[in-house]
């Protein structure tokens, strides 16, 4: 018999827009809520933000899957004059939208949140927390397949041809078209991004892991055991310097088949002791 997790559709306003959620409440009274972040070309409905809540609610978190600014490829809230989505995100919005997401929390009466994050979202919760240390902080971070770099999505999309992009982004901007959209060559993952988005991307700093890691609080890294051999090795150098790291055996970047694996590794790392 299939089991139907029921989430509420909600809205939470941002200093300067609007984001959608979906909240999963547990049967079990819960005081702490896991927010799950998408990840690049991503939304609440697909990945680890849509099969995740369902099993945790059962043991006994709430549960926010939310929609950043950057979901999916593109897509209209209320202007075709203003389009949102990852071809035109910029990195400070994922951070703003976020601040409003904390303040959601704070508003709801949770005791505690934990960040969950995976790919593109794993990076950006993670900057999100070692940048603002005054906000209130989550008692927990789970970075699901954390890509290593902003820039790196320039670099793997646009290959040989980044240098170029870079400068028609530029020329782009210099003549108030900062949200005319460049194409990527052809089998690339993101077809297109904006000229805006391209710049903000190669501009924004992204620190080691372990520089990144030592400015956060308790924080589990994970990986499928099936994903790019250099994030399996960044994670491996991690592992035997003290940072918590599981490998979900048999499982690659979007945890297709093992999803109770990854359901598992988290809550057991989520419930110590119990």
């Amino acid at each position: 018999m299939l089991r139907r997790t029921i989430a509420e559709l909600i809205t939470i306003p941002v200093e300067d827009a609007v984001i959608d959620a979906l909240l999963y409440r547990s049967p079990i009274p819960a005081s702490t809520l896991v927010i799950c972040i998408h990840g690049a070309l991503m939304n609440f409905c697909v990945g680890p933000s849509r099969f995740l809540p369902p099993m945790l609610v059962q043991r006994g978190f709430d549960c926010l899957a939310v929609n950043l600014r950057g979901h999916d490829l593109g897509s209209i809230r209320a202007s075709f004059r203003k389009p949102e989505g990852w071809a035109w995100h910029l990195q400070s919005e994922a951070f703003i939208d976020l601040e409003g997401v904390v303040a959601f929390t704070q508003r709801e009466g949770y005791e505690r949140y934990v960040l969950l994050g995976h790919s593109w979202g794993a990076l950006i919760a993670a900057h999100f927390v070692a940048q603002n240390s005054k906000k209130p902080s989550p008692v927990a971070l789970i970075l699901l397949s954390l890509v290593h770099s902003f820039k790196l999505f320039l670099e793997v999309n646009y290959g040989p041809f980044v240098t170029d992009v870079l400068e028609q982004a530029r020329q782009l901007i210099a003549s108030e078209a900062e949200w005319d959209l460049i194409a990527a060559p052809p089998g690339a993952s993101i077809p297109v991004m904006s000229a805006r988005t391209i710049v903000d991307l190669a501009s924004a700093t992204s620190e080691p892991f372990a520089n990144l890691l030592s400015k956060l609080p308790r924080t589990l890294l994970v990986a499928g055991s099936r994903e790019h051999a250099a994030l399996l090795e960044a994670y491996d150098l991690l592992a035997k310097t003290g940072y918590e790291v599981q490998i979900i055996n048999k499982a690659g970047h979007f945890y297709r088949g093992q999803e109770t694996s990854l359901a598992d590794t988290l809550i057991t790392w989520l419930t110590p002791g119990q």
